[in-house]
């Protein structure tokens, strides 16, 4: 393949240097987005801001010393157009500020798009190079292999870069593959510490359970022991319960005879009586009728 070997590493050079015009670009812009874009405007509007906060605390403490009530709304409006103009102010600083703001915005994005159409007729301008290494990789391997070696075949050079590509590839991979054989053995090892936790905890639950056991069975015991001797006290209260009642019935026939009795007692002693009655009665009937005594 014929060429100019010096005309070709400067055309490298022009492509490899606007590459990185465009790289910069992009990062002047992306910083440009990302940072507070300060002009005098906006320094002047944040003053303004001071300016109206003392204008508020001026007017609150000139107020507060006046007692008198007559032109306190004169007083006020004047206050309120102050302050309204000074908003105003900071209203059109920030107007101003974000007119330039995207005026520089405009410029950065203006200055990538040139170096990118330059970028792209310098690659049309370059026929040698095919399409899929036209890229800033590709540029700078050729580049660097031209300048620093005698080698002037750039079907050579290709195959050199698909080498190196592949090679730059499989390196990834191993690496990869390093990387996973690293992240299993971590894994296995982490695997295995939590397997010994686990036996650990459950050789704990295990001597858990039996305590829990032998607890539940001691306590059944004790329950069995309280329901045995509840059983015996609740017998013992109702034999005692059932004795007092035999002794209740027993006190209530014994009232009752002595009741009997008492009454046949008093019957006894009243027919007694009646009986003493009759024999006067018969003792004075046989005297008025007989003068003679006759017990009957």
């Amino acid at each position: 393949m014929d060429y100019d070997r010096n005309a070709l590493i400067a055309h490298l050079y022009d492509i490899y240097s606007v590459e990185q015009a465009i790289v910069k670009s992009q990062e002047n812009l992306e910083e440009f987005e990302n940072k507070d874009f300060e002009t005098v405007e906006l320094k002047t509007a944040e003053k303004i801001k001071k300016e109206i906060e003392v204008l508020k605390r001026d007017f609150l403490d000139k107020e507060s010393m006046i007692n008198s009530n007559i032109g306190r709304d004169e007083r006020y409006d004047a206050f309120k157009r102050k302050k309204a103009s000074l908003e105003q102010e900071i209203e059109n600083l920030y107007s101003k500020n974000s007119t330039k703001k995207d005026k520089q915005r405009e410029i950065l994005i203006n200055q990538k798009r040139e170096f990118e159409q330059e970028l792209m007729k310098l690659y049309d301008d370059l026929l040698l190079i095919p399409y899929p290494h036209r890229n800033i990789y590709s540029i700078c391997y050729i580049y660097r292999y031209l300048t620093s070696s005698r080698i002037i075949d750039l079907k050579y050079i290709f195959t050199q870069l698909y080498l190196d590509k592949i090679l730059n590839e499989v390196k990834k991979m191993v690496k990869c593959q390093q990387d996973i054989i690293i992240i299993q053995r971590l894994i296995l090892a982490e695997n295995a510490k939590q397997t010994i936790q686990l036996e650990k905890i459950d050789g704990d639950i295990w001597s858990f359970n039996t305590n829990v056991s032998n607890a539940m069975e001691n306590l059944r015991r004790e329950l069995v022991d309280i329901n045995s001797d509840q059983h015996s006290l609740l017998n013992n209260q109702a034999t005692m319960y059932n004795a007092y009642l035999q002794n209740a019935y027993k006190a209530e026939k014994n009232q009752e005879v002595a009741n009997d009795y008492l009454k046949m007692i008093d019957n006894n002693v009243r027919i007694n009586a009646i009986f003493k009655e009759a024999e006067f009665f018969n003792y004075k009937i046989d005297r008025n009728f007989s003068g003679n005594i006759t017990i009957i």
